[in-house]
């Protein structure tokens, strides 16, 4: 009542919305770096260039507004150009050096000159875009496949956009621009803030990005939590109601899951979309707890058990979300049982009531060829839809709020932020940091273009040591300043003016001009690189965008050591990899918990076993199931399946132990704790939320089917492995008195068989 009170008085209930919080914590994305997209509005739109020049004036008001927390993309187009051209040799691999010493003879360099005067003859020279004053020569040819990926930007003819002059991109139809933010303020802050500075423009501006969205994941909780809970809760009235027939056990089981819930809403963690769903479920497999009102199961602790314990091998697991529900369910049930068998039966009696006498109920008979071939056809039909259910990656959580027309429009016009992964290179200095990433953005450059389609690294710019003196040697060798001289002297004679191609024959003949990071570092790069290093400058991030596929990235060696990716996109193949094989660990770790909870509650291997079928017939009839319906598999939908193995084994038991003492069956009891569940399950298939929507449909039948699996496979596979009816007292009685008194075994002994049996769950 206190915490049902603060509830209600003062919420206190904090929302997250976090919709990857299945992700761990090393692979998700960061929240402080959002894309704000810019969008020219029709009117702006012009038939040429669409609406560059009112983006890119948005843009500068942007730059203007924000500061420092505006960060560049790409290097400016001037910068880059003057720090390539000047190592242009240097960044030629050494393999590309025999190409450059045949295209440095005389009589080559003489077709480069002549046909470079042919092309300056032509009229479509103007609108070729060429420039021959930084490579005469063409040699940069030799370096597109070096240089064509040094960022994000990749080679201009697979590129859907462009580097505008500030460092932003611009979409090549000129409708788009995309702008790189770092800040950890609130989205909703970030749009207040820019909004006076766009008011006057013809452009729209969207927020992109994990932080974005789980703004509006947040906002969706905050809206639908509450009728989701009640509709559910209003299910469980309407089931309880029909079943009890009394409005007095209704209202007092209702209070005492209310309890429980506000409990978990205010000291537990924030609330998600994942742990939503979760909240839902324990109403209606809480409800188990209540059936000893109805007098047609007895008490006992091992139902209790086998449901809390549901969750608990989601410890192991690498989700952060489950690992702590396992133990927050574990905790949820136990509270609703000790207020359903403690609480709500003092309050009744205090409320004058007393339950009406169950009814006679009917003798279970064990049918063994019905549960073998019952488990067998589950069996087999699970083993085969196993490989066919699609698949749900844990970093693709479907809700209807989960992405929007601007996330679709960066992934089309730019690049798909979703495929990013990322890698840290550690130094002592910046410099060092940064030679390091140049080692790694080389290693990691030979995933592309199978696996990946292009590095984002300022360390393609620089050269580790050993590299820069290996090419240096090779250089060397080319003798390029004597080779210059020449081409000075053939440009001459060729009609052209040589000091138009100045810079590039300076910096072709200029050796010791080294492109060390040291020396980026202090150039006009030095600022946008500095965008990549950590507050401390000790550690650099290289992106590397892979392409769109579920292949396994293959391992990148450097220096013997493993570059580790990291990333929503490198986490969830991972999982996808292994989730067949970690599926069948989690559902044998629930199945051992809830066989050893029975074994010790009964202390009949037989029933224990029973059950453990029983149950891992329900699941795999639920999986068989999937495949027809088009339902996905993935981590969001384990505690579903771990939920339902636990509810067939509990109905199992039920109905073993009845079978055990000769005792009448009640499959009521069986039957109401299905109906709960099923009521939970259709409170979230109709919350129009895809995520909901498939685990409620999931336990929906899934918790039929855990009760057929209960009442028809675990008595008969009981039956087979060996288990049946203790004998009782009456029927000792005559086989005593048919014993010669002169037998071993004395007549009047009593045994195990007659001591009372223990209770069943």
């Amino acid at each position: 009542m206190v915490l049902l009170s603060r509830l209600i008085g003062d919420p206190g209930v904090e929302i997250s919305g976090d919709p990857d919080v299945l992700l761990p914590a090393e692979h998700q994305a960061p929240q402080d770096e959002p894309l704000l997209l810019l969008t020219a509005r029709q009117e702006a739109l012009d038939p040429e260039q669409g609406g560059a020049g009112e983006l890119q004036a948005a843009a500068s008001a942007v730059a203007e507004r924000l500061g420092e927390r505006r960060a560049s993309m790409g290097p400016r187009a001037v910068e880059l150009t003057a720090w390539l051209d000047a190592h242009a040799f240097y960044l030629l691999p050494v393999g590309a050096h025999e190409a450059v010493a045949e295209r440095l003879t005389d009589t080559a360099m003489a077709e480069a000159v002549d046909a470079l005067k042919a092309r300056l003859s032509s009229p479509l020279f103007g609108v070729s875009g060429e420039d021959p004053r930084r490579d005469p020569l063409r040699l940069q040819e030799l370096a597109r496949e070096h240089a064509g990926r040094m960022t994000h930007l990749g080679d201009d003819e697979d590129m859907a956009a462009e580097l505008t002059a500030a460092g932003d991109l611009l979409a090549l139809d000129g409708r788009s621009l995309l702008i790189q933010l770092r800040s950890d303020e609130a989205p909703s802050a970030l749009r207040a803030e820019l909004e006076p500075a766009l008011q006057e423009l013809p452009v729209d501006a969207t927020l992109v990005g994990p932080g974005p969205r789980r703004e509006r994941v947040r906002e969706t909780l905050r809206a639908r939590a509450p009728s989701l809970l009640t509709v559910g809760l209003a299910g469980l009235v309407l089931v309880l109601s029909l079943a009890l027939r009394a409005i007095r056990p209704v209202l007092a089981i209702v209070l005492a899951l209310l309890s429980t819930l506000a409990g978990l809403l205010v000291l537990g963690p924030p609330l998600d979309p994942h742990g939503l769903p979760v909240l839902v479920l324990l109403l209606g497999f809480g409800c188990d707890g209540a059936l000893h009102l109805t007098r047609i199961s007895p008490r006992g602790w091992p139902a209790a058990a086998v449901l809390g314990t549901a969750l608990l091998p989601l410890t192991f697991s690498p989700y952060p979300a489950w690992q702590g529900w396992a133990l927050l369910w574990l905790a949820g049930v136990a509270a609703v049982v000790v207020l359903l068998r403690l609480a709500v039966p003092a309050g009744l009696v205090l409320m004058r009531f007393e339950p009406s006498p169950a009814r006679r109920g009917f003798r279970l008979r064990p049918l063994r060829p019905l549960a073998v071939a019952m488990a067998m056809g589950a069996l087999t039909a699970g083993a085969w839809a196993v490989p066919r259910i699609a698949f749900l990656p844990i970093d693709r959580t479907p809700l209807t709020v989960g992405d929007d027309d601007a996330a679709a429009r960066v992934r089309e016009s730019f690049f798909d932020p979703r495929l990013i992964a990322t890698t840290r290179s550690e130094g002592g200095s910046p410099a060092e940091a940064l030679e390091h990433a140049s080692e790694h953005a080389r290693a990691l450059a030979t995933l592309v273009p199978k696996d990946a389609t292009r590095v984002d690294s300022p360390g393609r710019l620089v050269l580790p040591a050993p590299e820069l003196r290996s090419r240096q040697r090779s250089l060397l060798e080319l003798k390029l300043p004597e080779r210059m001289e020449a081409l000075r002297e053939l440009l001459a004679t060729r009609g052209f003016r040589p000091d138009a191609f100045g810079e590039f024959l300076r910096g072709a003949g200029d050796l010791e001009d080294l492109p060390t990071p040291q020396a980026v570092l202090d150039g006009p790069l030095g600022d946008w690189i500095r965008g990549y290093l950590s507050d401390d400058g000790h550690s650099l991030v290289t992106r590397v965008h892979l392409t769109n596929d579920d292949a396994i990235i293959p391992a990148v060696e450097v220096g013997g050591t493993t570059l580790v990716l990291h990333g929503p996109v490198v986490a969830a193949r991972r999982d996808r990899q292994g989730f067949a094989d970690w599926l069948g660990i989690y559902m044998a770790g629930q199945l051992w918990l809830g066989a050893l909870v029975i074994w010790l509650a009964t202390r009949r291997l037989a029933t224990a076993l029973a059950c453990s079928v029983a149950a891992f017939t329900a699941q795999t009839a639920v999986l068989a199931l999937m495949v027809p319906l088009g339902l996905p598999l993935g981590p969001a939908l384990l505690p579903a399946l771990l939920l339902l193995g636990a509810a067939a084994m509990i109905a199992g038991a039920r109905a073993c132990g009845s079978v055990t003492r000769g005792e009448r069956f009640h499959a009521a009891a069986v039957l109401l704790s299905a109906l709960c569940q099923a009521a939970a399950g259709a409170t979230l298939l109709v919350s129009g939320e895809p995520l909901w929507s498939t685990i409620g449909m999931v336990v929906a039948i899934g918790s039929l089917l855990a009760a057929g699996a209960g009442l028809f496979v675990a008595p008969g596979m009981m039956r087979l492995l060996g288990g049946g009816p203790r004998p009782t007292p009456s029927a000792e009685a005559p086989r005593a008195a048919e014993t010669p008194a002169t037998a071993e075994t004395p007549a009047t002994a009593e045994t195990p068989a007659t001591a009372e049996p223990p209770a069943a769950p």
